[in-house]
């Protein structure tokens, strides 16, 4: 029969209520109860099976998701931390380069500096030698000037001293210097007041002495023409006495305005004032 058939399948849910329906309809409500409550208890186990499973499941799904989110959450912070690693390690490339070009460029600075160091050097050096030169030079010259004037100086001299004892220029010619019987001659009638005199006494003296007066009227512009005579006189090398004995004036007038010249001469700023130190003494 059929319910023979279900026997098998005694502990399915389904057989267990098709066993419950057959007994109700034959009227063994006994039988039907026994059935309905196995049906019930299979129902129920499978119900908490199910639900056992659902929340195993659940759990299960749940313990992935935040596996799932740990592991997201720990592969973002793995990509923030590589990421900061390569940012630090591009920074420290970067600070590396920099470090070095400002290495190099401090380097090349100062071997540049090195470099215009070693030429202000040698040019301080070659200035200070073409300086060493030029005094030495200028010194040479000076001393040159000094030696011509006191020899060009020691010519007019005497002529002063004849001058001084009014020595008759006859006499001369008598001894067979004629040519400085003519030299004296000549100086005498160029020293006297007359302005063509003087004039020829300077030309005399520019031809001789590097232009010296025609340097003193330029650089003195203001002296008047008597001050001009008393330093063509200084400048031929006539003492005191024969510059007195000239001009009709003491000796003392004279040395003094001389010392007041020489120091007014030496004191202005000019090219010449090593001329005049030489001739003007």
């Amino acid at each position: 029969t059929l319910f023979n058939r279900l026997e098998p399948y005694a502990a399915d849910a389904s057989a267990l209520w098709w066993k419950y329906c057959i007994t109700k309809s034959w009227g063994d409500n006994t039988n039907a109860l026994v059935y309905f409550e196995q049906y019930s208890q299979t129902r129920d186990s499978l119900v908490k099976a199910k639900l056992a499973q659902s929340l195993y499941k659940a759990e299960r799904e749940h313990a992935n998701y935040l596996a799932e989110k740990a592991n997201n959450k720990a592969t973002r912070i793995k990509s923030q931390l590589i990421f900061t690693i390569i940012v630090g390690i591009f920074a420290l490339i970067t600070m590396v380069l920099l470090g070095q070009r400002r290495r190099v460029k401090a380097k090349m600075e100062k071997e540049e500096l090195a470099h215009k160091c070693n030429a202000a050097e040698e040019m301080l050096a070659l200035l200070h030698e073409q300086d060493e030169d030029r005094v030495k030079a200028e010194e040479t010259i000076r001393n040159l000037q000094v030696s011509f004037a006191t020899m060009y100086q020691n010519q007019f001299s005497q002529i002063g001293r004849l001058y001084n004892t009014n020595l008759d220029i006859s006499l001369l010619a008598d001894k067979g210097a004629q040519q400085y019987a003519s030299l004296v001659s000549s100086v005498f009638s160029e020293i006297s007041s007359k302005k063509q005199s003087q004039r020829d006494f300077e030309d005399r003296i520019n031809h001789d002495l590097d232009n010296i007066m025609l340097k003193l009227r330029n650089d003195f512009p203001k002296f008047d023409e008597k001050t001009f005579r008393f330093l063509s006189y200084i400048i031929v090398g006539f003492k005191n006495p024969t510059i007195a004995a000239i001009q009709n004036e003491k000796i003392t007038t004279v040395s003094t305005r001389k010392s007041r010249l020489k120091q007014e001469l030496y004191s202005h700023p000019t090219p010449n004032t090593t001329l005049y130190k030489a001739f003007i003494r």
